[in-house]
Formats: structure tokens, C-alpha cells, sequence
């Protein structure tokens, strides 16, 4: 099978269709305008681009939310003829495309909590008063938090020291 995502005039995906490969056995330029030819557009569809689910060519599979087509390099990142995450332009300096074609942080995750514990938990032994964090991407910096004696505690990460601060 072959999968062929129907963009907006933002080159934002609508959604994906699958076509038997009979149909579209040339180039992605052929295939393309085949879907131009023979499948409808949605009411704000205007183009077709062909997308790959083991997502090995063209960047991620184009089957999800938020995902856009980029025909050139955007804000410095390889983004050239590929299916990427839409990313706020803000975000654009604090994030790198990843060799799987994700945006990822720029700086380093932490490998351990506010504990000296190693992070990523183990799912098998997940400590009950486990950290919560996640990327800041407005703040360009890892944020956590932990309740303590029921009240939340608010820390980021400093990777210089690699320690938890509390905010």
C-alpha cells in the first residue's frame, strides 16, 4: 500500500489515504499527481504528498496531529521536502531535528531526579514520590515536580551543576 497526505494551503496535514500500489508506481512527482486526478480533496485540502509509514524517507509518517510538510529548510533545521512536527517559530532556537526526524531539546535531558535517582524510571520499580518533568520549551530548560506533604513543589534543571532547583 501507499500513503498520501492531503495538505491545506499551510502545507498542514488534513489527512492520510491509503492507495493500492497498482495504482502509483512511479515517481513521488507521478504519484502525486495521480492523487491530484483521482482523489478528492476535503474542503480545505489543496495538494497531495506521498508519506512513508516506516518513516525511513520524507521524515515522520505524515498519520497524526500537528505534522507538517516542509518544501525548504526551516530556521536552520533540515526540514527540506519532509513530514516534521509543527513547531511554534518561537520554539525553533531551542529544539534540533533528531536523526528519526523529531525535534528534540537542545540541551541535554538530566539522568537523574532531585534524589540522585536515574532517570528514566525504571518501569519496573517506579518510586511513588517520583519526579514529574518535561521540556520548558518557552524557558528552554527542563521543569519538574513532586508533592510534598501534599504540597507541589516547582524545580528546573540546571545542567551545569545537574541538579534540581527549586523554583
Amino acid at each position: 500500500m501507499a500513503y498520501f497526505a492531503e495538505l491545506d494551503s499551510e502545507n498542514i496535514v488534513i489527512k492520510v489515504e491509503i492507495v493500492d500500489d497498482s495504482l502509483v508506481q512511479g515517481t513521488w512527482a507521478e504519484n502525486e499527481a495521480w492523487c491530484e486526478a483521482n482523489l478528492t480533496h476535503s474542503a480545505n485540502g489543496v495538494a497531495w504528498k506521498q508519506t512513508f509509514m516506516d518513516s525511513t524517507t520524507r521524515g515522520i509518517y505524515a498519520n497524526g496531529d500537528n505534522i507538517i510538510y516542509r518544501s525548504a529548510d526551516w530556521e536552520g533545521h533540515a526540514t527540506a521536502d519532509k513530514f516534521v512536527q509543527n513547531l511554534p517559530q518561537a520554539w525553533a532556537s531551542v529544539m534540533k531535528l533528531s536523526p528519526t526526524n523529531y525535534f528534540v531539546p537542545i540541551i541535554d535531558e538530566p539522568t537523574v531526579d532531585d534524589q540522585g535517582r536515574s532517570i528514566p524510571y525504571d518501569p519496573n520499580n517506579f518510586p511513588e514520590d517520583a519526579l514529574a518533568w518535561g521540556f520548558e520549551p518557552d524557558n528552554n530548560r527542563w521543569a519538574g515536580s513532586r508533592s510534598i506533604d501534599g504540597t507541589i513543589v516547582h524545580k528546573y534543571y540546571d545542567p551545569n551543576t545537574q541538579t534540581w532547583i527549586n523554583v
